[in-house]
């Protein structure tokens, strides 16, 4: 018999049940200054490539660099959680409020926990 507060083992979980993965994310406002960065920089590549295809083709990989660490920046209100897959499998929880980073290859699906 399980005692009150003992967290159930993965095997020991029944197919109806859920275990909650909670992930602590990491600060978005960070990853902002970062996605500025790379957009400048790509900016400044293709402002001054004057024809240089190395400078273009770094431009435009930054450029998609900053895309995708822009599709990972969340923002999160009280009362409010994302749920994280990663194809179709659960990966996680992230319930702290404000501005997030997550992986930008996972889904995410946002959940109010007000009842």
């Amino acid at each position: 018999m399980q005692e009150e507060g003992e967290i159930k083992q993965r095997d020991d979980l029944e197919e109806n049940e859920f275990e909650e993965i909670l992930i602590t994310p990491k600060p978005g406002g960070t990853m902002i200054l970062v996605v500025a960065v790379l957009g400048g920089a790509g900016a400044l590549c293709f402002l001054t490539a004057q024809g240089n295809p190395f400078m273009i083709a770094l431009g435009y990989i930054l450029a998609v660099i900053g895309l995708i660490v822009f599709r990972g920046i969340k923002t999160l209100d009280v009362n409010e959680a994302i749920l994280a897959t990663f194809n179709g499998e659960y990966v996680g929880t992230f319930k702290e409020p404000g501005y997030i980073w997550t992986n930008p290859l996972f889904s995410f699906q946002k959940v109010s926990l007000k009842t």
